[in-house]
């Protein structure tokens, strides 16, 4: 966020919600990320970074939170936190990603993080109970732009939907509690995740 202009780091300071201006002002100066999109062709699969495949709703907020702002700093600090322990980037797969604004809005908040986001996960044809599968298509469709390590946060019960068993044996799947979002127990687990080599 450094080497963002002047205007637009304003700009984007003025996504936060209460109180986390303030944490990314001490941020800035402190963080060891750069986030510069990384060169996928250059890398070889085991230099590629971990992936988080990342929904909002009921992650990054809480479904009965009555206030108008849709991500929770607290939340969000807590990805950023997953990011770094692996050098992860983030892969969106919430439905938040066939909104251009919403996408967009999702973007910059982790970028004012220094969390990289690389894309989005296609939409199935039937786009109904489908994550897992977008998921996996997203996988065997970017080889390169991963290591074979992965998480998914969601607070869907992925397991049900198509490929759901696929994901259950991968035992890379996080749910969260879409009452409370994205935990301190949730990141202990999603790291531990990321860390596991198969």
């Amino acid at each position: 966020m450094n080497n963002l202009p002047s205007p637009l780091r304003g700009h984007l300071l003025g996504f936060c919600a209460p109180g986390e201006a303030d944490m990314l002002r001490l941020l800035q100066e402190g963080s060891t990320r750069t986030n510069p999109l990384p060169d996928f062709g250059a890398m070889s699969m085991a230099s590629a970074p971990p992936i988080i495949f990342l929904d909002v709703d009921g992650v990054l907020n809480r479904v009965d939170d009555p206030s108008e702002e849709r991500i929770d700093a607290t939340m969000l600090m807590r990805v950023r936190q997953l990011a770094d322990s692996a050098g992860a980037v983030v892969v969106i797969s919430s439905d938040w990603r066939t909104q251009p604004e919403a996408k967009a809005h999702i973007e910059q908040r982790l970028a004012m993080l220094n969390v990289t986001v690389i894309g989005a996960t296609p939409l199935a044809r039937t786009r109904a109970l489908a994550r897992p599968a977008e998921i996996f298509q997203w996988l065997s469709t970017h080889p390169d732009e991963h290591n074979g390590r992965y998480v998914v946060l969601d607070d869907r019960d992925l397991t049900r939907e198509t490929r759901g068993a696929e994901l259950a044996a991968a035992r890379r799947f996080v749910r969260t509690d879409p009452r409370v979002g994205f935990t301190d127990a949730n990141l202990t687990e999603a790291v531990e995740i990321l860390r596991r080599v198969e």
